[in-house]
């Protein structure tokens, strides 16, 4: 998932930018009615439900590519703003997802990790496969409007059994054009998983990719919660 070429590295940046004013606008809420998974992804306040600085590590890690799996850590800080509820968050630039350069976000109120996953994703097709970003993003978008499953599930954090939603989508499984470039990618599935019983509201974000023929693995990329800290008052 992980965008290593400078090129895609501005592209990622400029997303990111777009992507999260739609997170820090209050004024979203008079938009039209979006679908509950664009909701609880986009439009849910993830990062205002405590007035005080934090930090979010979570565990990104993928498995099932023999040569390209890897672990790392993603730091997020999300710092308190003064007379705001949203927070300024930063990226942590010692991770792989923190290469890519992400840009400071400011004023954000949704959690901007589930735009930095998706993104990321979406430009590590478009390599994969010859397309073209905006592809991936356009049937992405169009499957969590109306393809996209949530259901209540229970996880469990720290011990603690939380209620939470998980979001499950297929956005290629039903492309008909671009079926031989995609291979293996048709059948990709992901996963959201969010609490609002958590600080920032993400558990887990997965991804899976089903082997097309016996000499290739399950491909299996996540973005897990591993802790919360609450950061002393910067003033």
């Amino acid at each position: 998932m992980i965008v290593k070429h400078c090129t895609s590295t501005l592209i990622l940046a400029a997303l990111l930018s777009l992507s999260t004013s739609l997170m820090a606008t209050p004024e979203v809420a008079e938009q039209p009615e979006f679908s509950r998974a664009n909701s609880l992804l986009f439009l849910n306040d993830h990062l205002t439900r405590h007035d005080y600085s934090a930090r979010y590590t979570y565990v990104s890690s993928q498995t099932g590519s023999r040569d390209s799996d890897y672990e790392d850590r993603i730091i997020i800080t999300a710092h308190r703003i003064p007379g705001s509820d949203a927070k300024r968050v930063e990226f942590d630039a010692s991770t792989r997802i923190g290469q890519n350069q992400i840009p400071v976000v400011d004023q954000a109120r949704g959690n901007p990790l589930i735009m930095v996953f998706l993104q990321s994703d979406m430009l590590e097709l478009a390599k994969a496969t010859g397309g073209h970003w905006r592809y991936f993003q356009k049937q992405m978008k169009l499957a969590l409007e109306h393809d996209a499953q949530v259901e209540p599930v229970t996880i469990e954090f720290k011990g603690e059994r939380l209620n939470a939603q998980r979001i499950t989508v297929r956005p290629f499984a039903e492309e008909q054009v671009r079926r031989k470039e995609l291979g293996r990618y048709l059948n990709k599935t992901y996963e959201f998983l969010l609490s609002e019983d958590l600080p920032g509201e993400i558990f887990e974000l997965r991804s899976v990719t089903p082997a097309e023929e016996e000499s290739e693995g399950i491909v299996v990329e996540k973005v897990t919660l591993q802790k919360f800290e609450k950061l002393p008052d910067e003033g």
